[in-house]
């Protein structure tokens, strides 16, 4: 396992999301909590299923049917990552299943992958849409709500859900008597008032010529973690900086995240960051169909025989975010962050006025912990 790995499907899912709906509206995803759902899955696979799902992203899990899983390489990368998805947000994720499942399988999703597993009878659609429905408002803290409507009737059915409620808690956060109504284009270009924070204080910028987007990096309150604005430049988009925007390293030509970070200057900033909240809920069933991920979804070919004796499928794949980035009453004096000797000198504006990229990303990990394409800031 690859923490460059997270990066890629992060990417991946981001670009064929924004595609699917014209590469217009709010994306939020946790490209790190979706990687451990595929992994919680790909752990109960036998067979063809196994190898389809293997030949997207080329995991082994073979010492996980061993005596000594939990303490083998693969276990402990897996344990790794899944203790580093919960650094700074409320995450879950969830089977819902009809079936007996395996003792191996049961013991190795939860000490490895934190699934939590609930049995639940899908024959009857309305108590078990009731049952997805509360584990949801639950876990988004009561804001999304009937997400599963009408469910298909199947008693070798499954669901997997995982869940993201994110709230920004950075070094030096916006105070709200310095926000402002002000103008923002949205991605047609029509312009429209949002909430707009404001703030002078010392952060690290990326700004070098040829890279057709700048990335301002403001600090949160943990530590090595750090959100980044992606903010195109005059004339270029969000899809066209997606296209070329590396989270990670491909080529040697190209700069990943991390060394975008460390190229970076600090300087004092002249922040504008509208407010906005992402709620939304993503099914990836046809997203992942579309890169051969197809027999796990299928009644008739999937095979979880490392999971259970049943003939089961996956029904749905839900991925359901709750994302607010929002001033505070600070109620003190309007004073800035003490600068740094060596950054005195340089200043500048960092407007975001146009649609941007948001990432909340590890520079000692090396990975996006989740992240989110902003075209319509929504009230907070």
């Amino acid at each position: 396992m690859s923490l460059e790995g997270v990066n890629g499907l992060t990417a991946t899912l981001l670009n064929q999301i924004f595609d699917s709906q014209n590469a217009t509206g709010n994306i939020a995803l946790s490209g790190i909590g979706l990687y451990l759902l595929l992994g919680t899955i790909n752990v109960g696979l036998g067979g063809k299923s196994y190898h389809q799902l293997w030949k997207f992203w080329e995991e082994n899990f073979e010492e996980m049917y061993t005596e000594t899983w939990r303490y083998s390489n693969t276990g402990q990368k897996w344990l790794y990552l899944q203790k580093l998805s919960r650094e700074l947000s409320m995450q879950a994720s969830a089977l819902f299943y009809s079936s007996d499942l395996h003792y191996l399988y049961d013991q190795i999703s939860e000490y490895l992958f934190n699934l939590h597993k609930v049995k639940i009878d899908f024959t009857n659609p309305s108590e078990s849409d009731a049952i997805l429905n509360e584990f949801v408002t639950h876990w988004t803290y009561g804001e999304i709500e009937h997400v599963f409507e009408g469910s298909m009737q199947s008693v070798n059915k499954m669901v997997f859900i995982h869940t993201l409620f994110y709230r920004a808690d950075w070094i030096m956060n916006f105070d709200s008597a310095l926000t402002k109504r002000e103008m923002f284009y949205g991605d047609s270009g029509k312009p429209f008032m949002v909430s707009m924070m404001n703030q002078e204080s010392l952060n690290k910028i990326f700004d070098q010529p040829g890279y057709n987007f700048r990335i301002l990096f403001k600090d949160l309150n943990h530590i090595s973690i750090v959100s980044a604005i992606v903010l195109p430049r005059d004339r270029h988009g969000v899809k066209n900086v997606l296209n070329n925007f590396k989270v990670f390293k491909i080529f040697i030509q190209f700069y990943d995240m991390y060394t975008y970070f460390e190229k970076s200057k600090s300087m004092n900033v002249k922040l504008k960051l509208p407010k906005f909240k992402i709620l939304r809920h993503d099914d990836l069933v046809d997203t992942l169909k579309k890169f051969g991920i197809i027999d796990i979804f299928d009644p008739e070919v999937s095979d979880f025989g490392m999971m259970t004796n049943y003939s089961v499928f996956i029904g749905n794949l839900m991925q359901v975010v709750n994302l607010g980035i929002d001033d505070m009453d600070l109620a003190a004096t309007h004073t800035t962050e003490p600068l740094k000797e060596q950054s005195v000198s340089a200043t500048c504006e960092f407007k975001v006025n146009r649609p941007f990229l948001f990432y909340i990303y590890s520079y000692l990990a090396e990975v996006a912990l989740f992240s989110a394409v902003v075209t319509h800031p929504d009230p907070v």
